[in-house]
């Protein structure tokens, strides 16, 4: 596989998700919506999981120095780093979603919900695409191709840990609400 139009497809989509977050900062800066802000007890535990997060990208980064000086590679160049920042980014989500803190206080998850879904619907059918053409792995390593499933998998967490969190959250109510 050819890496430069794969690797200038990532580039030119980070610049139209640069591109689309400026201008919708834009309109809400224009409409005079604050900045959505998180309370006392949200930056904690954003706290507590940016350190878990850390450490788990630092552990895993020396587990797979280990794995690769003794096994060999399992991927191509820089795709196990993109696999082990993955990881480490779900770690982040989820342990902000168990604790309330993903979402400020004055944004709607279930807004997010909804794009976390659709992120993931769009994931399908590129990686059984990727799954029928055989590019998820050549020469016994994982290709580039394989991050873009590995972003839909992260995509999947955080919907299912947002929607665990959702519906937990709506029965607490509800029990609050009867007692």
């Amino acid at each position: 596989m050819d890496t430069e139009p794969y690797l200038a497809g990532i580039l030119a989509g980070i610049m139209a998700v640069a591109v689309v977050t400026a201008i919708l900062t834009a309109v809400r800066k224009k409409q005079g919506r604050p900045k959505p802000e998180y309370d006392e007890r949200q930056m904690a535990a954003r706290g507590v999981a940016y350190r878990w997060a850390f450490l788990t990208l630092m552990l895993s980064l020396a587990v797979n120095t280990g794995v690769e000086a003794i096994w060999g590679p399992w991927a191509k160049p820089g795709v196990s780093a993109w696999m082990l920042i993955f990881l480490s980014i779900g770690v982040f989500i989820v342990a902000c979603v168990r604790k309330d803190a993903y979402f400020a206080v004055a944004q709607n998850p279930r807004t997010y919900l909804w794009l976390f879904g659709a992120v993931v619907l769009c994931q399908i059918p590129n990686f059984l695409l990727q799954l029928r053409s055989g590019d998820l792995v050549e020469d016994g390593l994982l290709t580039w191709n394989a991050l873009s499933p590995a972003c839909g998998v992260l995509f999947g967490v955080m919907f299912v840990c947002m929607l665990v969190r959702l519906r937990r959250q709506k029965r607490e109510e509800q029990e609050d609400a009867e007692a």
